[in-house]
């Protein structure tokens, strides 16, 4: 997961993933033209972090307080099983349609394989 945070001051952009820095921060990228900056964090998606909360932080000056993003939250989710009820139907010698249904237990119906 990618996530970019953009600021109004070019300062450093910290990150929090579930109200912890990660190590080591990613760097902040000033915007041009005009003040402000960027930042990019990547993320690798595990179910460890399934649920986590990822922010990012600025101070505007160094006699303000921190200000943090709204917090986003990372969902890791598994890929869906196998298909059922596979039904092949020939349509000429190179060619054949396929159809299936849901894999079992599904929440919602796989689209596409």
């Amino acid at each position: 997961a990618v996530f970019s945070c953009v600021t109004d001051v070019s300062l450093t952009i910290n990150w929090l993933i579930n109200e912890q820095q990660p190590l080591p921060a990613p760097p902040t990228t000033p915007l041009s033209p005009g003040p402000g900056a960027q930042s990019t964090l990547s993320v690798t998606a595990t179910s460890e972090l399934n649920g986590a909360s990822v922010q990012c932080y600025y101070t505007p000056s160094v006699l303000l307080p921190s200000i943090a993003s709204t917090p986003a939250y990372l969902s890791v989710q598994a890929p869906p099983s196998a298909p059922t009820n596979l039904i092949t139907t020939a349509l000429n010698a190179t060619s054949v349609l396929l159809a299936w249904g849901p894999p079992s237990g599904a929440q919602s119906p796989s689209l596409f394989y």
